[in-house]
């Protein structure tokens, strides 16, 4: 469909224009981890020649719909969201770790930068977080459109203690 041509020349476009360290040589893939996920997208940990890791979502090979989102467009959303929370600015410039889209085993998809910490487990309780912080999380959420925003999906970084928003496929809608 028309839809569909305009998202392949999207990620054409990004593939082409990133400069970016998570385009690096892969070294290895995390096989415990690809067994031991139970999200509904295909995530594969993988781990680059410069050490980084990362988390790599392919495009699927189907127009199913989930959050009455095209699923092609997930990888997309991943790599919009990270560039909108730089385009934002301070306060909001390291809520998404790094994503870009790249290759791996013959297939396109984003990639996201592993971030040290852990996941939330229950986010507005905390005490110990900064109030200004959990505001920006709130805000970056509403502009985004995040519609699977869950205490899974924030990893929590000391110090000072902050949130990271990762999966951010089911946004922009």
């Amino acid at each position: 469909s028309a839809s569909d041509e305009f998202d392949c020349h999207i990620i054409k476009l990004l593939i082409e224009t990133e400069n970016s360290s998570l385009q690096n040589k892969v070294v290895s893939e995390d096989n415990n981890f690809r067994a031991n996920n139970d999200t509904v997208n295909d995530v594969r940990r993988i781990t680059l020649d410069d050490g980084t890791i990362g988390y790599f979502k392919s495009l699927r090979d189907n127009n199913d719909y989930l959050f009455e989102i095209p699923v092609l467009q997930e990888p997309i959303n991943e790599v919009v969201v990270y560039k909108i929370s730089q385009v934002l600015g301070s306060g909001f410039d390291q809520l998404v770790p790094e994503t870009t889209i790249r290759h791996f085993e013959g297939k396109v998809g984003s990639i996201q930068k592993e971030v040290d910490g852990i996941v939330v487990s229950n986010l507005y309780k905390d005490h110990d977080t900064d109030r200004i912080h959990l505001a920006h999380c709130a805000v970056f959420d509403y502009l985004i459109g995040s519609m699977d925003r869950h205490t899974a999906n924030y990893m929590g970084v000391e110090p000072p203690p902050e949130y990271r928003s990762i999966d951010n496929a089911f946004s922009l809608r």
